[in-house]
């Protein structure tokens, strides 16, 4: 597992050592890639989070309808429509 917060003190600690002149540019070009790294990767990872749970929502939802069809619900869809409803009826995201 990553750990982003000791590699970005890491990258922290890099960019206060003092460089000699050779490696000044080298160093500082690394420096600044591997920080827009992070940010994305910190960005893809709360975004694949985010992803994670609505698919764990949908499956539950699906789980739900299937057991209330089995069940004689009269609107087993009821519990699907009420997820994919979107941000405004229940969630606040999206």
């Amino acid at each position: 597992m990553l750990d982003l917060d000791a590699i970005t003190a890491h990258l922290g600690t890099l960019a206060g050592t003092q460089c000699c002149g050779r490696c000044e540019a080298a160093v500082t070009a690394v420096l600044t890639d591997s920080r827009r790294l992070l940010r994305t990767l910190c960005q893809l990872t709360d975004e694949l989070a985010a992803i994670r749970l609505d698919a764990a929502n949908l499956r539950a939802a699906m789980q739900a309808a299937l057991g209330a069809a089995d069940d004689g619900e009269p609107d087993p869809l009821a519990f699907l429509r009420w997820e994919l409803a979107g941000p405004s009826d229940h969630r606040g995201r999206r």
